[in-house]
């Protein structure tokens, strides 16, 4: 070190470079972090991608060390990188809640977006949006789509979090590469027909039977009919007859008390519309037990928003 520096100088230096960082910089990291693309990203911030890269180089001279590698894949996190954005995520959430005790907050209510699949829609997202407009002043948007759609909406920064299945496809743990998951709760799968139908009133069918049967199924690549297509090969019995698809597992119930056709969903969902509809729920050993989750980026967490919608979540 040379004589004319001393260490008192140097922290000066230091605590002056670290004065310039800005709250849109950590967030940046954080986001970067979390698995984002500079692009994603820069849509958060409402910049260009070229701004945002600046505004990450700023943030490197900053610091005085080098947070990202830049490849062909993007922006992949340094160690340096990965402990900052951990001290980064404590820093905003601490801000976050400041600027709730001042009563600075924009005065544009706050969006969370939220993804759903059809059932959660249905059987949770009252409860949910009757909670949150309780305990905070913001605003909740809510979309349907299957389960790996809106997983990978949150990994882009479309959608703030997911409830949907666990589990969608072969590699869903790499799908999940990323993402804090809660688990809501497990049910089994089942097989329902009306209340009409020949097989209503029989306890046990056979496979002879089911394989005669024609099907309502859901798209190609949802869970429910994943799962029913994996039943029919474990079984050998080739695959279900389709008489007509439906949008969702929702869908394929109602055309399925109306037509006279058999159709296979989450146990709690053919119970909640057996009387409306006419339907009888038939045991049917689908696989495991169906997984629902809440899927988030780990950055989500620093937000009070996010935690009081997660806190409405989790008590649904």
């Amino acid at each position: 070190m040379p004589a004319n520096i001393t260490p008192d100088i140097l922290f000066k230096a230091n605590t002056h470079r670290l004065s310039q960082l800005r709250i849109r910089q950590l967030r940046l990291l954080v986001w970067l972090s979390d698995g984002l693309t500079l692009s994603a990203a820069a849509a958060q911030l409402h910049i260009t991608a070229a701004a945002a890269s600046l505004m990450l180089q700023e943030l490197e001279s900053s610091v005085g060390a080098v947070l990202f590698t830049r490849d062909r894949r993007g922006a992949q996190p340094t160690e340096a990188g990965l402990k900052l954005a951990q001290r980064s995520a404590v820093v905003l959430r601490e801000f976050e809640q400041f600027e709730m005790s001042v009563h600075t907050l924009s005065t544009e209510p706050l969006t969370m977006k939220l993804g759903v699949i059809p059932q959660a829609m249905i059987e949770r997202v009252p409860a949910i949006a009757s909670r949150l407009a309780r305990q905070y002043p913001g605003s909740l948007h809510v979309s349907e789509g299957t389960s790996q759609a809106l997983v990978e909406a949150v990994k882009s920064g479309t959608l703030t979090a997911a409830i949907t299945r666990m589990g969608q496809v072969p590699d869903a743990r790499n799908q999940w590469d990323g993402l804090h998951i809660d688990l809501l709760g497990t049910e089994q799968a089942a097989m329902a027909v009306p209340t009409s139908h020949a097989l209503a009133r029989k306890r046990r069918i056979t496979a002879q039977e089911l394989a005669q049967l024609s099907w309502v199924l859901p798209e190609p690549g949802s869970y429910i009919r994943n799962l029913l297509e994996q039943h029919f090969q474990f079984h050998r019995l080739g695959t279900p007859h389709m008489a007509l698809q439906a949008g969702t597992t929702v869908q394929a119930l109602w055309c399925a008390s109306r037509m006279g056709l058999a159709a296979a969903g989450p146990l709690s969902l053919i119970k909640r519309f057996a009387s409306d509809w006419g339907l009888k729920a038939l045991p049917l050993a689908l696989g495991e037990p169906m997984q629902l989750g809440l899927f988030y980026r780990p950055s989500q967490l620093a937000l009070p928003q996010f935690m009081a919608l997660r806190e409405a979540i989790l008590a649904a």
